[in-house]
This record gives structure tokens, sequence and C-alpha cells, in this order.
């Protein structure tokens, strides 16, 4: 990739590259996603800040791994070694470095399975939410009926809502992004952006009753959540709103991601074929969706294994 002035390249630091590679990766992801490389180059790489490309040759990245691997737990290690691998692959390539990046080794994370509700917590759930008046649940509502992600629920306005078509649009979602105060340090902020994958929704039956008995209060423009047209909801906030409602319910607390879980696992057993599904919550690629929902067990394994010559 590149001749360069060999004086230009002697003056280049770690931090500056790691810079040009975050300039190079925003196009291409979330604005969350941004805040929060730049949040770990600041502050768990910043060690590396004023080193000079040069010299990554001979850097020692076994000890900056061990100590990224003593300080943080493992998904924060992981992600952490994942931006430095990144903009160090991105320095070679850009300047010619020849580095050996086979150090840098990546922990594995056992993979969980997805959280969900079961069919007495839903059951639970659905006789609380019906006998609710508050709009600031409709949320929960809409993450149970129609799979959406919370910062989409905070986002969205009565005008996204099309009750003639039955149907839901999916044009916005608020994000957290890390921002950098003048001491320095990072808060965390809510912000509205456009989201990545606009789609649009159906509203089934028992979503539809709820939302037509609850717009005839509220203007168009209003966020649903807040009935208000300039105060949205923030992502955080809206955790603790759905806790206490789990809390009410008598359920073990879960992600709002769950509500979204539940619903796609209840659109299969249903019979919803995986394409449609992939549509509705609004995945770019297919496999996303087989490889969250579509795992069978062992018992339908040997059921099929069963079947086989006869």
């Amino acid at each position: 990739m590149g001749i360069f002035n060999k004086q230009l390249k002697n003056n280049i630091t770690f931090n500056d590259v790691a810079q040009e590679w975050l300039l190079y990766k925003q196009p291409r992801i979330k604005q969350s996603s941004s805040s929060y490389y730049q949040y770990i180059i600041d502050t768990r790489l910043n060690e590396l800040a004023d080193v000079k490309i040069l010299k990554l040759k001979d850097y020692n990245f076994n000890n900056i791994t061990a100590n990224i691997q003593e300080k943080l737990g493992k998904k924060s290690t992981k992600d952490t070694l994942l931006v430095l691998r990144s903009i160090l692959k991105y320095a070679d390539l850009r300047y010619d470095l020849e580095l050996n990046l086979d150090f840098i080794t990546i922990p594995k994370i056992q993979a969980k399975g997805i959280e969900y509700f079961t069919k007495e917590e839903t059951k639970r759930l659905e006789e609380y939410l019906k006998k609710s008046k508050k709009d600031i649940e409709l949320g929960i509502w809409l993450g149970l009926y129609a799979g959406l992600k919370r910062g989409e629920v905070c986002a969205l306005k009565w005008e996204n809502i099309n009750l003639k078509n039955r149907t839901i649009e999916i044009k916005n979602t608020v994000q957290n992004v890390r921002k950098k105060k003048k001491d320095g340090n990072y808060t965390t902020i809510d912000v509205l952006v456009e989201n990545e994958n606009k789609r649009i929704v159906p509203i089934n039956n028992e979503l539809y009753e709820k939302l037509i008995n609850t717009k005839n209060r509220n203007k168009t423009d209003n966020f649903i959540l807040t009935n208000s047209n300039t105060r949205m909801m923030f992502a955080t906030s809206y955790r603790k709103v759905f806790n206490r409602v789990l809390k009410k319910c008598n359920i073990e607390q879960k992600k709002f991601q769950a509500l979204r879980h539940t619903f796609a696992i209840n659109c299969i057993d249903n019979g919803m074929d995986i394409k449609t599904l992939k549509e509705i919550l609004g995945h770019i690629q297919l496999i996303t969706t087989l490889s969250t929902y579509i795992q069978p067990s062992q018992i339908t394994k040997q059921n099929y294994l069963n079947k086989l010559y006869k």
C-alpha cells in the first residue's frame, strides 16, 4: 500500500495510525461503535499512544496483552485486543511495517444460549401488560409482539405506526454513545440516529388492540413512550422501566433483548419461515437468523437419523 517518505514515517505514532484507522472504519460502523473504539484507544491502549510505528516491529505485545487481560473482564479484553490487532493490521498494510501479529491472541469466550421468556413467564408478562394503562410500558408490548429492539422502541413515534395497514415503520433508533469530557473522562449519552436497516413490521391482533386504544389520545408527532414531540426516552432509562415491570411480575431480571428473542422463537414455533423472520427482525444476512434461532436439540437430531433408510 505504499511508498512513503521515510522521514514522515519516522514521525508517525500509534495514536496517529489509530485515528486514521478509525476514520477508515467510520463509514461502515454505527456511531455507538465508533465512540466505543475511540474509548478503547484513549483509555485501554493509551500506553501505546506515543510509540513510533517503526518501533512497533520490536514491541513486546505479549506484555500489553497480559496487562489488558489482568485489568479487564473477558469481553472487554476480547474487544480491546480485536481493536488493537485491527489497528496494527491497518498500520502494517499502509506503512509496510511487516509486523508479526501472531503474538496477539484473542481469547475465546464460550457462547451462551440466547435469553428468552418461558411460556409461564410470558403469560405473567402478558397479564400484567393487558391491565397496564401506562403509555411508557407500550415499549414492552412492542418488544414482545413485534420483536423491536430497545433503541428502536425509544425512537418510535406515532407517525411511524400505520393502524390502517397494521404496520410499523422502523426508521430511527436510540444509541448509547461514549463522549469525551473536557477533563478527559468519558460519559455515556443517548443519541437519535437513522436506523441502518429500515424495515416494515406487521402488527398482530394483540398489539393492534393495545395501540388503537392508546393512539387516540396522542399526537402523531409524539414519541410513543413519552407522549412528547421533543423529549424521547433514553435507552438506559428504559432498562430501569423494564426491570421494574419484571419485578412486579415476579420474573427474574433479563435484558430487553430477551423480548425480541421470545418473539422470534414464538414465530418459528408457529411455523414462520426463516426468510420472513429475517426481514421482520431486520437482519442483514440470513445466517444471523439461522445461527441465532435454529438450534436443533439432540433429540431432534436423533429423530432425523432414526428415519434414515426406512
